[in-house]
C-alpha cells in the first residue's frame, strides 16, 4: 500500500463528487465547537441593571416552588439530550454517506446523487450511531475514573504522587489518537462488511494491529497535517471578519461597538458559505482517506456484495457429432 496514492485518490474522489461535501458538513457536527457572540445596547443605568440581572434571576429561582425548579431541570436535561442526539444523528448520516460514496466511486460509478446516498444511510444508521455512542461513553467514563483516581492519589500523597504519574499523563494524547483510529476503521468496517457493532470493533482492531506503522503515518498526516492545514485555510480568513468588532471595542464607544458588531456579523454571513464548503471538503477528504485505507489493508475480499448470486451450474456439454466413415459410409 502506498500512502501517497491513497491520499491522491481520496482527493480525486472528493473533488469529482462534490456531493460528498454536503455529507462532510453533516459529519463535522460534533467534531469541533462553535462560538457565538452578541451585544446589548443601553445607556446610563441600563448597563448597571444588566450587571444585576444574573443576581435577580437567582433570586427569582430561589422564590420558585420546588416542583417548578425540578421541572426546569428536567426540561434542561431533556433539551441537552435532544441536542446531543441531533448532533450525533447528523454526524452519523454524514459519515455513512461519505463512506458509501467512496465505495461507489471505487466501484467505478460516474455520478453520485445526494438522494441515493441518503437513502443508503438507513441500513447502517442505528449501528453506526450505537458504535460511536459506545466508544464515546466508554472514553468519557474512563476519563472520569482517571480524574477521580488522580484526585484520590493527590490527596493521600499530598500531591507528590502526581509527579510519578506525569509519564502516564503524557501517554494520554497518543492513546486518544489510537482510539480515534480504531473508531474510524470500525465505522468503515461496519459499512463495508455489513457487520454488527462488536464485530466491527474486533475487525478494526485486527486490521490496525496488522499494519500499525501505516496507521501511525496515516494518523499523523490526517490528524496533524490535514488538521493544521484546516486551521490555516479556515482560520486565517476568519481574522478579517472580527476586525470591525475589535476596532469597535478598542475605541470603547458604544456606537463604534455596535457598528463593529454589525459589520462583523455581515462579514461572517458573507463568509459562511465558503466556511461550510471548506469544512465539508476537509471532513469528506479525511473520511474518504480512512475508507480507502481500510479497503487497501483489509483487502477487497472484505467488501460484502449487495447481491449474492447462486453458483451457476456448468453448462451441459453437447454430444460429440460422429462423422460417417468414408470407407463404409456408416
Amino acid at each position: 500500500m502506498k500512502i501517497g496514492e491513497i491520499l491522491s485518490r481520496a482527493w480525486k474522489i472528493v473533488w469529482k463528487f462534490k456531493v460528498l461535501w454536503l455529507f462532510g458538513i453533516l459529519a463535522s457536527c460534533g467534531q469541533a465547537g462553535g462560538s457565538s457572540s452578541g451585544g446589548s445596547s443601553g445607556g446610563g443605568s441600563g448597563g448597571s441593571q444588566a450587571l444585576h440581572m444574573p443576581t435577580q434571576w437567582m433570586a427569582d429561582i430561589g422564590n420558585m416552588e420546588w416542583f417548578l425548579i425540578l421541572l426546569l431541570i428536567a426540561a434542561g436535561v431533556v433539551f441537552i439530550l435532544f441536542m446531543v442526539f441531533l448532533v450525533m444523528a447528523l454526524n452519523t448520516v454524514g459519515r455513512v454517506g461519505i463512506v458509501r460514496g467512496a465505495l461507489q466511486a471505487e466501484e467505478g460509478k460516474e455520478k453520485l446523487s445526494f438522494g441515493e446516498l441518503l437513502s443508503g444511510v438507513k441500513p447502517f444508521f442505528w449501528r453506526i450511531l450505537g458504535l460511536n455512542l459506545l466508544i464515546g461513553v466508554s472514553m468519557f467514563a474512563l476519563v472520569i475514573l482517571g480524574v477521580l483516581a488522580l484526585i484520590f492519589i493527590g490527596i493521600i500523597t499530598l500531591g507528590f504522587g502526581l509527579i510519578l504519574l506525569i509519564p502516564l499523563l503524557l501517554l494520554f494524547v497518543p492513546l486518544m489518537w489510537a482510539v480515534v483510529v480504531v473508531q474510524e476503521q470500525a465505522n468503515v468496517a461496519l459499512i463495508v462488511e455489513d457487520i454488527g457493532i462488536l464485530d466491527a470493533l474486533k475487525r478494526a482492531w485486527q486490521v490496525v494491529l496488522s499494519k500499525p506503522g501505516y496507521y501511525l503515518v496515516m494518523g499523523l498526516i490526517l490528524f496533524l497535517g490535514v488538521g493544521f492545514l484546516g486551521m490555516l485555510v479556515i482560520g486565517l480568513p476568519m481574522l478579517p471578519v472580527f476586525v470591525p468588532m475589535i476596532i469597535g471595542f478598542i475605541i470603547s464607544d458604544q456606537a463604534a461597538i455596535n457598528t463593529g458588531l454589525i459589520l462583523s456579523g455581515i462579514c461572517f454571513v458573507v463568509y459562511l458559505p465558503f466556511l461550510l464548503a471548506l469544512v465539508g471538503l476537509l471532513r469528506s477528504y479525511v473520511v474518504t482517506s480512512w475508507t480507502l485505507t481500510y479497503l487497501q489493508l483489509a483487502g477487497p475480499a472484505s467488501i460484502k456484495p449487495a447481491v449474492v448470486l447462486p453458483p451457476s451450474e456448468p453448462a451441459a456439454t453437447p454430444p460429440e457429432e460422429t462423422l460417417p466413415d468414408p470407407l463404409t459410409g456408416s
